[in-house]
């Protein structure tokens, strides 16, 4: 079954928003090259259940992060993990620091579509890059390196959202190989985004909303077993404008 989805996403994106289970903006647990409006900053919370955290996590947990979209081509995200400790009686004692950054290389015209670049928890405390498979100081969790595309379509005033990328496989990251989604917003409430992609290991089904301009709720499945969902509140910080969904 899994396989016919991911086929069924390939044809679609060959014939035709990071993922904000981290605090990026990009699809549930998949990055997207859509970008927030410049000067846009958000903070929220996601939980995320064992199915979709690395496998150091043999427990569900939770994250919470500030996002900025510093320029139109430049988004930076602060993100802590909620962490149990043995030592502790394995209670949630200890946290995981993480940063993530995307750039947009192209963005999206009427003919082609935005290219963006991005590396999730991509330093160590120590400022070593995730790409350094020496170093001995392997916590790194959700480290991922990836390029994606997406191209955005208008039918009949509802907006269709095409991604396709590649998460560049090393020793350090999460998620490794092809990902893919399909975004649909429909015409009767465009802040509405119904989901489904393909984030390297599973199949994610889903839905994200933007309420009042300013609150974005997020709720998807993972592999149809386990249950995922976020909330996050948004400003643009250089003008006070309404958020495009």
């Amino acid at each position: 079954m899994k396989i016919i989805y991911i086929i069924i996403f390939l044809c679609i994106m060959l014939s035709a928003g990071a993922q904000q289970s981290l605090g990026n903006s990009g699809l549930l647990n998949t990055p997207s090259a859509d970008f927030n409006p410049d000067g846009t900053f958000s903070l929220g919370i996601n939980y995320l259940p064992t199915k979709i955290t690395p496998d150091y996590f043999d427990y569900p947990t939770a994250n919470y992060f500030l996002n900025l979209t510093y320029f139109s081509f430049l988004e930076l995200t602060f993100r802590m993990t909620l962490m149990k400790i043995e030592a502790n009686n394995n209670k949630y004692s200890n946290q995981d620091r993480a940063m993530s950054v995307r750039l947009k290389l192209i963005n999206e015209s009427k003919f082609i579509p935005a290219v963006v670049i991005g590396a999730d928890d991509f330093l160590t405390s120590d400022f070593i890059s995730v790409i350094d498979d020496n170093d001995k100081n392997k916590n790194q969790y959700f480290g991922s390196l990836y390029v994606v595309t997406t191209k955005n379509l208008d039918v009949h005033a509802s907006n269709i959202g095409l991604t396709l990328g590649y998460a560049i496989p090393t020793e350090r990251t999460h998620n490794n190989g092809i990902l893919a989604g399909v975004r649909f917003n429909p015409s009767f409430y465009c802040p509405l985004s119904i989901i489904a992609e393909y984030d390297t290991k599973y199949v994610n089904l889903g839905v994200s909303a933007l309420l009042f301009n300013h609150l974005n709720l997020q709720c998807f499945v993972t592999d149809f077993k386990a249950l995922s969902a976020g909330i996050s509140y948004r400003i643009q910080l250089k003008t006070f404008d309404k958020i495009r969904p």
